[in-house]
């Protein structure tokens, strides 16, 4: 049985390092399959402190959603909770001992979709794919929402240069990438993501000069990309000129915000139910009157643009309180892990800051990679830990699971 479950733990870290850059459901086929392994006893009492706050989040939002009028709606939001964050993170907590390999998967699955991105800008290939954009309007979106692909570049670019060796070249050609997606909210993030590499660099000092070179490198592909791109060119510059003002994709998050403030005032504490903005036609009525607009492609309100306000206005104070405890355990635990862990720690506050301009958190793209990322570099650092605790009793001659 025991046997049973580690294969199916590996086949699925398989299946979710090597298909996840390119779509989410091959990210839940993997956490499927990987069911057994990820709900092991030993691993849910080894890392309960990160698990905690994730399952009494979970718990708050399924009670609230007994209470509400589109009970569907709301369920989905409880489901959405439970794929996106909590089975990617059991994962990656399980593959403790085999993290560094899933890791490099991951970095090589997606540095050949930018790759493949590249081609699509260039005209080699074609923009579409299967139906789904490669480059489309100017940006990089290969097969995802432009921004969700900025968010998931922003978290694996520090990883590959922490990895370093020829990984680096991955990290250098994660930033084109980034630069390409053309999302401001994540241009914003991007002396973070610098500062992760640096910090990658710094951690090999007898390496100094080729971490120059590196860092120089990333400068250039930053104005090459640039240039290459003119939407990318101009979304840059709509930061720094007031431009952005113009543009209804950017004007519009105004309006959602504005909506997120009138839920909030609905109900401060527990907030309007789990997934219940997507049914409240009522507030769009509301924002018409005010003279705001939003870019409501869908047709309704998926999300407010800002995930940390989403939650404020769906779950109230409680379920942003319990929120903000899930980023910071994980935020400490990181820290507190080995040298891959502080330099991932750069992306994953990227993320954070993404988010107030988007709902990344929201998964599938973004979500599922953070916190199976995430789960990886900690249960390395853990696993690490404890292979150098048993090394000392080999020594001394006493039997230990290692020396089996």
């Amino acid at each position: 049985m025991k046997k049973i479950v580690k294969i199916s733990g590996q086949i699925g870290g398989y299946i979710v390092s090597l298909g996840l850059p390119f779509t989410h459901l091959f990210g839940y086929l993997g956490l499927l399959i990987s069911l057994p392994a990820q709900f092991q006893q030993r691993y849910f009492k080894k890392y309960i402190s990160i698990l905690r706050p994730i399952l009494l989040f979970i718990i708050y939002v399924s009670v609230l959603s007994v209470f509400q009028s589109n009970k569907i709606m709301a369920f989905k939001s409880v489901l959405n909770f439970i794929a996106n964050w909590l089975l990617p993170m059991a994962l990656g907590l399980s593959l403790e001992t085999d993290a560094r390999k899933f890791l490099k998967i991951y970095i090589i699955s997606l540095t050949f979709l930018i790759l493949l991105g590249f081609g699509s800008a260039l005209g080699v290939l074609p923009s579409q794919i299967f139906g789904d954009k490669i480059w489309s309007e100017g940006m990089l979106w290969c097969f995802h929402h432009h921004n969700a692909l900025a968010s998931v570049l922003v978290i694996a670019i520090p990883i590959a240069a922490g990895i370093g060796g020829i990984f680096n070249i991955s990290a250098i050609t994660l930033f084109a990438g980034l630069i390409l997606t053309g999302s401001r909210g994540y241009f914003l993030t991007i002396p973070l993501v610098i500062i992760g590499v640096i910090v990658a660099q710094f951690h090999r000092k007898k390496y100094w000069k080729k971490s120059v070179i590196i860092f120089l490198v990333i400068i250039l592909i930053i104005f090459f990309a640039i240039s290459f791109s003119s939407r990318a060119k101009e979304r840059i510059g709509s930061i720094f000129n007031g431009g952005w003002q113009k543009d209804f994709s950017a004007e519009s998050r105004f309006g959602f915000w504005q909506i997120g403030l009138w839920a909030f005032e609905e109900n401060p504490v527990f907030g309007i139910g789990p997934g219940q903005l997507a049914t409240r036609e009522n507030f769009i009525d509301k924002l018409a009157q005010s003279g705001l607009k939003i870019d409501a492609k869908s047709g309704g309100i998926k999300h407010l643009h800002n995930f940390y306000l989403t939650v404020l206005a769906e779950t109230g104070i409680i379920g942003l309180l319990l929120f903000l405890w899930i980023i910071y355990a994980i935020a400490k635990k990181l820290w507190q892990s080995d040298r891959l862990g502080k330099i991932f720690i750069w992306g994953y506050f990227a993320f954070l800051i993404g988010n107030f301009f988007d709902s990344q958190f929201r998964g599938p793209t973004g979500a599922i990679e953070l916190f199976f990322l995430s789960g990886l570099i900690i249960g390395q650092h853990n696993f690490n830990r404890t292979e150098q605790e048993e090394i000392p009793k080999n020594k001394k001659g006493t039997t230990t699971k290692l020396s089996q």
